[in-house]
């Protein structure tokens, strides 16, 4: 289990970047995790880990907290299944597109091993919580834009990342 130092350091982070309020940024009301976190996968939910309930104690959907990005709320993350990534998983399971799809997180991970967390729409970027077996318990996070991508090891090391830390 996280320990409280690493809680309250997430904490510290998300409430700077809320505290500098980009005129565009809007944070909706946390809602209650219930099932779960979605995946991609309809109908399976994982357990929380300590650091993604602290994200989604802190706030529901969050736009503008980077310039374009949006952190999806759980009900967006449910939605997930059935939008735009449904038909990008598809793609990527079809032999003769693999080549593309291959470094990708639908490529890399099956669908109840990732959660869509975000979208970037500056740049056309999907944001992954990805749950593979990490040796702390926390998923790890990959920002995916335009064939390249980012990996970060936990939810703290991607807001560090936005804090410009």
């Amino acid at each position: 289990m996280k320990s409280d130092s690493a809680v309250a350091e997430l904490e510290a982070i998300m409430q700077g970047l809320r505290d500098k309020l980009h005129p565009l940024q809007q944070i909706e009301a946390p809602q209650p995790i219930i099932r779960g976190i979605p995946t991609l996968a309809e109908g399976v939910f994982r357990n929380p880990s300590p650091l993604v309930a602290v994200r989604f104690a802190f706030a529901g959907r969050w736009e503008e907290a980077f310039p374009g990005l949006i952190l999806f709320g759980l009900s967006d993350m449910e939605r997930s299944y059935k939008n735009h990534l449904r038909a990008e998983l598809e793609r990527s399971r079809r032999p003769e597109l693999m080549k593309h799809y291959q470094h990708s997180p639908a490529g890399r991970f099956p669908p109840e091993e990732l959660s869509e967390f975000g979208f970037n729409d500056i740049w056309s970027g999907n944001l992954y919580l990805t749950w593979a077996k990490q040796s702390d318990g926390e998923p790890a996070l990959v920002w995916h834009e335009r064939g390249h991508w980012q990996e970060f090891a936990n939810l703290t090391r991607f807001f560090q990342y936005l804090a410009g830390a």
